[in-house]
């Protein structure tokens, strides 16, 4: 089982940091009201015919995928001193300079500071 990567922020902050337009994640919640008694696979397949409802919800439930071996360095660098060999497996942080640090080598480029200061929390698990 892979470690994935979840960032915690204001919805409008996610919708920013995937590409997807302000406003997807109150239609994706009115879009699981109204399927809620659907399968999951109705649901999905229904998704799939709007892409940043896919997208979004994608995200909600794998965050940024499998964390990468320069992801995981960071959390390592940023590990507090009495942080067990767990915390890299199951953790979070709060520290905005680890977090800017542990998306920019999850995703390979720079995520702008202004983004980074509107995110609450990044957890890994």
């Amino acid at each position: 089982m892979a470690t994935r990567l979840y960032v915690n922020a204001p919805s409008n902050v996610i919708e920013r940091l995937i590409g997807v337009p302000i406003g997807t994640t109150e239609i994706l919640n009115q879009f699981e009201e109204r399927t809620k008694s659907y399968d999951s696979y109705d649901q999905y397949q229904l998704r799939q015919l709007e892409p940043n409802l896919a997208k979004l919800h994608d995200f909600q439930v794998f965050g940024y995928g499998r964390l990468t071996g320069a992801a995981m360095n960071s959390i390592r660098a940023f590990a507090p001193k009495d942080a067990g060999e767990d915390f890299l497996w199951c953790g979070s942080t709060s520290d905005q300079s680890a977090i800017g640090n542990i998306l920019e080598d999850q995703l390979g480029n720079l995520v702008h500071d202004d983004i980074v200061a509107q995110i609450d929390s990044l957890s890994w698990s």
